[in-house]
């Protein structure tokens, strides 16, 4: 099949702006590969930033676990872009057309451009850390959990479920942070309704953000000073529903998020 990648990445933009839904990729029998569904993600970037005078905020990374890779047919994670319209403010009201999720991260704040393929240390030593919800979005309708046909192809040329980022206050990072065992409990009015480690995002979150500077680094791209990165959830996605959600990380404070 002759597949019009700009005319899909002008589908999903105009879903995005129209608050619409698109038909599944591989539903229409549309099979696309990795290096493809990343150019139409960053064609819709594109638009979003010629068309509708957004910026790139920084990114998101997804599937960060093997049980999240398992489900999401990927044999690695796979990263989002987010844009203006992708910050938060602590109160989401849900459109009826799209089903949302929710993700307890820890956010990176660069503080200073990274090299390409940056390493741990200077990852750390480049970054501020922050308490963080992500909200993952998808254009696609009852797009979670994915069907059988589902392809990771689907997943990354939809921005990989983008939908909106809540970060906290940034904090420089602690010398003797434990990285592998910092906790987060989720609340769902005022009951706890999970609770997980970072140890669950590819044995801690700044492996998560390596992967994601290697990755860009391979188109020659690289993390800039004052964006943020989303490193990964410490649970399994949470199905949002309307009503008050608090979150409460180790070290580096809470966030609340109230759900229309």
């Amino acid at each position: 099949m002759n597949i019009n990648m700009k005319d899909l990445a002008l589908e999903f933009y105009t879903a995005h702006k129209e608050k619409k839904n698109v038909e599944l990729l591989s539903n229409r029998g549309i099979l696309i590969d990795e290096k493809s569904a990343y150019k139409i993600q960053e064609m819709v970037t594109n638009l979003k930033i010629q068309d509708n005078h957004e910026e790139i905020l920084g990114y998101k990374i997804s599937m960060t676990s093997e049980e999240m890779r398992k489900l999401g047919k990927s044999i690695e994670p796979a990263y989002g872009t987010f844009t203006s319209s992708s910050l938060a403010n602590g109160t989401i009201q849900m459109n009826s057309n799209y089903q949302y999720l929710l993700e307890p991260e820890l956010i990176f704040v660069l503080t200073e451009d990274l090299s390409l393929g940056a390493s741990s240390d200077e990852i750390i030593q480049k970054s501020k850390l922050a308490a963080g919800l992500e909200i993952p979005m998808g254009r696609y309708a009852n797009w979670f959990p994915p069907s059988k046909g589902h392809t990771v192809g689907d997943t990354i040329a939809d921005n990989t479920f983008a939908g909106f980022i809540l970060p906290g206050e940034a904090i420089d990072i602690p010398d003797s942070i434990d990285w592998k065992n910092i906790k987060s409990t989720l609340y769902f009015n005022d009951e706890i309704l999970d609770e997980g480690y970072s140890s669950d995002v590819m044995g801690n979150p700044v492996n998560a953000v390596c992967w994601l500077s290697g990755k860009l680094a391979q188109k020659g791209k690289y993390l800039k000073r004052g964006m943020i990165v989303s490193s990964g959830t410490f649970t399994n996605p949470k199905i949002l529903k309307k009503g008050v959600y608090r979150v409460v990380y180790d070290l580096v404070g809470e966030l609340t998020l109230n759900v229309e």
